[in-house]
């Protein structure tokens, strides 16, 4: 138990140098005025009380943590049994749910409030009187609810309330199946609806593949009307082109370089900006701004001397990885699974300027509704 020492001097630090020098370990110390206070252990009481008394201190003594709570509440009943009724008070309300909180859709917002004003949930009850099954169930058969979750957090009643989805629906076209693509028609599978091409065929993007009709007489040319269904698979031929240059011309930097700066102060500058002292160079400029009652502003700028040289690559040395790297870009236009039947490549030059154009023959699905298209 520790004890509180209450001293009446003004000579603070005389007082506190003699209790140091007595070996004696102080905490919590307070002057103000006439007074000084500190802690002490059970144990150093009695020799700070000596070395007080030695040095003919006057002082009262007190006690600190529990033991001093509980002797004021022996000597104020009053407070005590406020304090058994404040708590009994707090301890009740903490068991009771006043509010509660509601988060669903607007379209089921009304209906919701009135289940919950129906079944009473709206006024304060003991948590251990609410029924959330019997409430999670009244919620439950409201039209358009799919799921519902109840909690209580501390004092209040959290709704949660999700709405069913909306009944899938398939999407249907009822147009006719054109070509997405110039290409030739290697295969026509028709499941409803009247072919218009046959396998050989060639056709311009935007082409009929298969008409949504039966064709009923051929001579009269009477059909009657149904959904075009099928899939017509043909060959495209996607190209990529790329053009290369032996020679290049490339910037790189020497290692020399130059700085110039000015100086801003409360709007003055100081200093002007020196041009470049190279024929070729790359310029970098910063700004460092110091203080905020006292603005000073320094910019910076860093002249870098270049050169440029001319590279030469020779076309064959990396003919191989340009080709591929055409094909590569062929093969990323195409649809997932769709594999190239045949390819090849068109090489012109024009002095040290090669044009490579790439081809490629694939089979793939040509056919698509007229409204996506």
């Amino acid at each position: 138990m520790a004890k509180r020492f209450y001293v009446c001097t003004v000579c603070h630090n005389r007082a506190l140098n003699y209790l140091y020098r007595a070996g004696v370990p102080l905490s919590r110390v307070r002057a103000c005025g006439r007074s000084l206070s500190f802690t002490v252990s059970s144990r150093e009481a009695s020799l700070a009380a000596s070395t007080l008394s030695d040095h003919c201190f006057t002082y009262t003594l007190g006690d600190v943590g529990i033991r001093s709570l509980f002797a004021v509440l022996r000597r104020r009943k009053a407070l005590w049994i406020a304090t058994v009724i404040l708590c009994l008070a707090l301890i009740t309300a903490s068991s009771v749910v006043w509010t509660v909180k509601v988060d669903c859709p607007d379209r089921l917002s009304a209906a919701v409030h009135d289940a919950l004003s129906s079944s009473g949930a709206l006024s304060p009850h003991f948590r251990a009187t609410l029924d959330l099954d019997a409430l999670r169930r009244t919620l439950s058969s409201i039209d358009g609810v799919s799921l519902v979750s109840l909690s209580v957090r501390g004092v209040y009643l959290q709704v949660d309330v999700k709405e069913e989805l909306p009944a899938p629906s398939l999407a249907t076209s009822s147009g006719a199946l054109v070509a997405s693509c110039d290409c030739v028609v290697t295969r026509v599978v028709v499941e409803r609806g009247r072919a218009f091409v046959k396998e050989g065929d060639s056709v311009r993007r935007g082409d009929v593949l298969i008409a949504p009709e039966y064709l009923i007489d051929a001579e009269a040319d009477v059909t009657v009307p149904t959904e075009a269904v099928g899939t017509v698979y043909g060959y495209t031929y996607p190209t990529y082109t790329y053009q290369f240059s032996e020679h290049t011309f490339v910037t790189s930097r020497t290692g020399e370089h130059r700085r110039t700066s000015t100086v801003s102060l409360f709007g003055q500058t100081y200093g002007a900006l020196s041009a470049s002292p190279y024929p070729e160079y790359e310029e970098d400029t910063q700004t460092f701004s110091i203080g905020t009652f006292f603005p000073l502003t320094i910019t910076r700028t860093t002249y870098y001397e270049t050169q440029t040289d001319d590279v030469f690559t020779p076309f064959p040395l990396i003919k191989e990885q340009i080709i591929e790297h055409c094909y590569a870009q062929i093969q990323s236009q195409l649809k997932k699974g769709v594999q190239i039947s045949r390819k090849w490549c068109i090489i012109d030059n024009k002095g040290s300027v090669y044009r490579v154009r790439a081809y490629a023959e694939v089979e793939q699905t040509v056919s698509i509704y007229a409204d996506e298209a």
